[in-house]
């Protein structure tokens, strides 16, 4: 016999018992989140599209968004990448606009496709990152909005910082090689010749073998570059490489 307890049958409740549990001591699900994956389990999933669209918190039949999340993640584990993305549309229709207007809280000062371009890179990042299925990850089940406004935050801070790389990269190219000198690793203690040859030598690099010295030169690891210029860590250490050994041919040993 099904007792009623609320609006959900007791059935329902029961089977909360087996979701798949968090892999992190200490760290709980909200109980109505869990309602909400338990119901949603049972449903077709055209019903769980229809669900999953709508978006006043106050209707019975809302989906968390950390419920969504836990579905999403339990599709991709049972090899259903499809009902996952499905899901997973869904879920970006609702947030984008959150995004947008953290993000453009964050980057004032930056033109309206600068943003739109960071908030894309948000969605895209996360994407990834509720696929990934270890315990770092699953806080995204716990609270969403935590997570997405200090993914946000990241994404800013990372594109207002590689914006700051090219505004100074565009100021090297006005400038000439000749005021980036100084900055090169290792040049102090060079002889006016010296850095004559090293300054002819840097023109010799080819646009991206540049960038990359230029931006090792800034600080910035192998990773932050490759990610500057939408390239594998692989292929920034053969450009380096490339220009050392350029950087060598016409000049002697550089370190």
């Amino acid at each position: 016999m099904e007792i009623n307890m609320g609006t959900e049958p007791f059935h329902s409740r029961i089977q909360c018992q087996f979701l798949q549990p968090l892999q992190t001591p200490g760290r709980f699900r909200n109980t109505d989140v869990e309602q909400q994956i338990c119901t949603m389990l049972q449903c077709t999933q055209n019903e769980r599209l229809r669900r999953s669209r709508l978006t006043d918190s106050q209707t019975r039949e809302f989906v968390s968004e950390e419920a969504l999340i836990y579905l999403i993640r339990h599709l991709f584990r049972s090899d259903d990448p499809n009902a996952a993305l499905d899901l997973m549309e869904c879920l970006f229709k609702r947030c984008i606009g959150r995004i947008q207007r953290k993000v453009w809280a964050l980057l004032p000062a930056c033109s309206r496709e600068d943003k739109e371009d960071c908030a894309r890179s948000v969605l895209v990042e996360m994407t990834r990152l509720i696929q990934i299925m270890d315990a770092s990850k699953e806080f995204w089940e716990v609270n969403f909005t935590t997570c997405l406004e200090r993914l946000c935050s990241n994404c800013a801070h990372k594109y207002r910082r590689f914006s700051s790389h090219e505004l100074r990269l565009e100021a090297f190219e006005e400038e000439g090689e000749g005021n980036r000198l100084e900055q090169i690793p290792d040049n102090r203690g060079l002889t006016p010749q010296q850095r004559i040859e090293l300054r002819e030598a840097l023109t010799l690099l080819k646009d991206h073998e540049r960038t990359a010295v230029l931006l090792t030169a800034e600080g910035l690891t192998q990773q932050q570059i490759a990610e500057f210029c939408g390239v594998t860590d692989k292929t920034v250490r053969n450009w380096l490489r490339s220009a050392k050994e350029r950087l060598t041919r016409s000049f002697g040993e550089y370190h």
